[in-house]
Parts: C-alpha cells; structure tokens; sequence
C-alpha cells in the first residue's frame, strides 16, 4: 500500500525536527535544486498551468500590512514553486523541492518585532522576479528560468535571513 504524501512529509519533518535543521540549511539545498526543477518543467508547463503561475502572482501581490495577510501571501509565494514542481517529469527533484516548500509553508511564522514593512518588500521581490521566471516559462526560455531562480532563490534567502534576525534581535 502507498504511503500517502502527507504522511511522508510529516514522518520526514519529525525526523528532521531532531537534526536541528535550520532555515539556512534548507535554504542551501532549495538555491541548488529550484533552479533545477524549474528549468526542467518548462516544456512540460501546461497553458493552464502558466495561467496559474500568472494568477498566483496576482494573489500575492502585497496589498495589506496585516499581518495575518502577510502569513498567508508568504505561503501562497510557494504555490508558485509547487505549480512548476507538479510540471516536473523527475520525480524524485519533485518530491524533494515539495517537502522543503511543505516544510517552509509550516515555518512561516513572523514574529511581530519584524516591521510589516519588511514583509512588504519581501512580497514585492517575489511578486517581481517570479513574474520574470512566468514570462521566460512561457517564452520556452529554460535556461533564462534556470538563472532566473538561482537569483531567485539568492535574494529569498538573504531575505529570510534577514527576517529571522529581526524575529530573534540577532
């Protein structure tokens, strides 16, 4: 019997919850394999599947300083990024770019220190670049969206880095 995908992510995340894995960790592995799985999904990307890239950057345009808001945008930014792993023909990348968005999406909690003005421009870059990575996905243009989100993935750790420093006072 399969073991569904739920429970794998769960059973993987109490596992690594006792390794002390931090967010810069997963943030190694994500700058290596996004770009990877990215570029490998566009002549597999769907029109309705680039409808929906287009759409999501829609939905997570900034448009509250709530922080509840804020949360769930944060969250809805890696539906983007689940919309191309599901156009991906390797599994195996797939799963692995799946757990670390499903690990992320559980772990963006920001704490009420960090000014909502940060996450603000957290959202307008991911809003920016991933409506450069739709318009290269739907160009055909692997390898533009090969480098597209290795920059990506730079600037989206430097940001998170900089969010967990003004959560912890660090």
């Amino acid at each position: 019997m399969e073991v569904p995908l739920e429970r794998t992510f769960q059973l993987l995340q109490n596992y690594l919850f006792f390794k002390e894995v931090s967010m810069e960790d997963i943030y190694a592995a994500r700058r290596l394999l996004e770009p990877e799985l990215a570029a490998g999904s566009v002549p597999f990307l769907s029109n309705e599947q680039l409808d929906a890239l287009e759409h999501n950057i829609e939905t997570c345009q900034p448009i509250s300083q709530e922080p509840s808001l804020l949360v769930r945008q944060r969250q809805a930014d890696l539906d983007f990024h689940d919309i191309q792993a599901a156009a991906n023909p390797n599994p195996f990348l797939r799963f692995a770019c799946d757990l670390i968005n499903e690990m992320l999406r559980r772990l963006v909690v920001f704490s009420t220190q960090t000014p909502p003005e940060e996450h603000t421009r957290f959202g307008c870059a991911n809003v920016k670049i991933h409506a450069e990575i739709a318009k290269a996905a739907r160009a055909r243009d692997s390898e533009r969206v090969r480098a597209l989100m290795k920059a990506h993935m730079e600037e989206a750790s430097e940001y998170v880095k900089r969010l967990i420093a003004e959560s912890t006072g660090d």
